[in-house]
């Protein structure tokens, strides 16, 4: 079964799924929901994307937070603060390494397919994916030149597990510019199982072997496990990729075209870095200021807030290209009641799930060992930024989908700025509360300026929770 042939069984289940939930509601409410599905084709298209997407993240939740837990109380909350810092730099810089070629891979294939430019598609993939190789690599030497020059400066516990994690970076990248490929080509099963599901498990795997035979992991442990875990998700996500591809694109002698792909996708590059930031600062400061183990009750407590992310993410993962489609062949009222459409869908099941989480949240901070529990406040803080990106959408996506990408880079580049000030401000007098805070309010801030912008360029009003509505 092709990827494609995965994509469609998931959502003719989630289409069926739907229909039955639909028939056991009240009457009013049916109808008003079956309205919704059948009339909005824009919306319902996206919800039957996100089965599968939704299958996957929840799937994912579960293994990502049971591994993260049980690495926790394996290695102790030192070991585990340790294996968390560093991850989190190789994440920012293995993002940062396909120089955009990772996000730009969603507009160019499918313009390419819809022309029928065979030839161009080939041309890409295969350039594109040797670009990133090497410029991941080259990101991985010059990152050891840097450690070997400033580990006089940075605690010794981060030496050696920093030189075992650059040996990932380039893994790292590839896979996430497969990741790009898979989504560009429609096939979210694909392109989201092996790094939400499979890389997970079997970091799990590969650690709980080692307690098994009796040694204790540390966090180089780790991410040797790491390394081993996203080299078989790459082998085993380019096998089904290249075949899905062969089964989809017409053989054609492939079209080369590096400086324009590399000059469209540097915006996104410096767009993608400045989220990164956005979501990665108060980690790397934590990690600079804080020991270990404040690291380490931080990242679990932010993790399991980032549990009420993932129906967003699921909803979110279709949203970007309708926006494009109908800002091209809708107007401006379809595009403010597209987006009202996925902010409903989106808000409500998060705003359940963090009233459930702030309930359980001292337990399942508990599940990661002894003192995790006060990392509680942190979590009730950090989820309600998830609650706020739902009631306003992907404003930064709608911007750049309608030709605004400028604004969007500018308001995601000014917020970081902010955010690194708030948080180098605040950790030193406050610790990871400090982080906590600096996080929500530099979020909370860019979430208005974009929804400002929005408004301003486009006339769409971006709250769902707006006066008169």
């Amino acid at each position: 079964m092709t990827a494609l042939d995965t994509q469609q069984s998931a959502t003719n289940s989630f289409v069926r799924l739907t229909a039955r939930v639909v028939s056991k509601l009240p009457e009013p409410l049916a109808k008003k929901l079956s309205g919704l599905l059948d009339n909005a084709d824009d919306l319902a298209s996206v919800l039957r994307g996100a089965a599968s997407v939704m299958a996957i993240r929840v799937a994912g939740a579960c293994v990502s937070f049971v591994s993260l837990a049980l690495l926790a109380r394996w290695m102790g909350a030192f070991e585990f603060g340790i294996y968390a810092y560093v991850w989190t730099w190789i994440i920012f810089v293995g993002t940062m390494a396909p120089l955009g070629l990772n996000t730009s891979l969603m507009r160019f294939i499918p313009e390419y397919m819809a022309r029928q430019r065979w030839g161009r598609i080939w041309g890409l993939l295969t350039q594109a994916h040797l670009i990133v190789l090497a410029a991941a690599t080259t990101a991985s030497i010059l990152g050891g030149i840097t450690l070997w020059i400033v580990h006089p400066y940075i605690d010794d516990y981060y030496v050696l597990p920093f030189a075992v994690a650059l040996l990932v970076l380039p893994l790292y990248a590839l896979l996430d510019t497969q990741e790009g490929t898979a989504r560009a080509f429609g096939w979210v099963t694909l392109a989201y199982i092996i790094p939400y599901l499979m890389r997970p498990l079997l970091l799990l795997l590969g650690i709980g072997a080692l307690v098994l035979v009796g040694i204790a992991p540390d966090a180089i442990a780790a991410l040797f496990a790491m390394i081993t875990a996203t080299a078989i998700g790459i082998a085993v996500q380019a096998v089904i990729l290249v075949r899905s591809i062969r089964e989809t694109v017409p053989r054609a002698k492939p079209r080369t075209h590096a400086g324009y792909w590399l000059m469209i996708s540097m915006p996104m590059l410096v767009f993608e870095g400045a989220y990164l930031l956005m979501s990665s600062t108060d980690v790397i400061m934590l990690g600079q200021i804080e020991d270990p183990a404040s690291v380490a009750i931080y990242y679990a407590a932010a993790r399991t807030a980032s549990l009420i992310g993932f129906v967003y993410f699921a909803t979110t993962a279709r949203t970007v290209p309708k926006f494009s489609e109908i800002n091209a062949s809708g107007t401006r009222e379809d595009l403010q009641k597209f987006l009202d459409g996925v902010n409903r869908v989106s808000f409500w099941p998060s705003f359940m799930g963090v009233l459930v989480l702030l309930v359980i949240g001292q337990y399942i901070l508990g599940m990661f060992g002894d003192g995790f529990e006060d990392g509680y406040l942190i979590l009730a803080i950090l989820s309600i930024g998830y609650i706020a990106r739902c009631t306003v959408g992907p404003l930064e996506y709608l911007l750049s989908m309608t030709g605004r990408q400028m604004t969007a880079t500018k308001i995601i580049c000014a917020s970081a700025v902010f955010n690194a000030g708030l948080n180098l401000l605040l950790i030193p007098e406050l610790g990871t509360l400090g982080a906590a805070l600096a996080t929500i309010i530099a979020m909370i801030a860019n979430l208005t300026a974009l929804a400002i912008a929005v408004y301003r360029k486009l006339g769409i009003n971006a709250f769902l929770l707006r006066p008169g509505r």
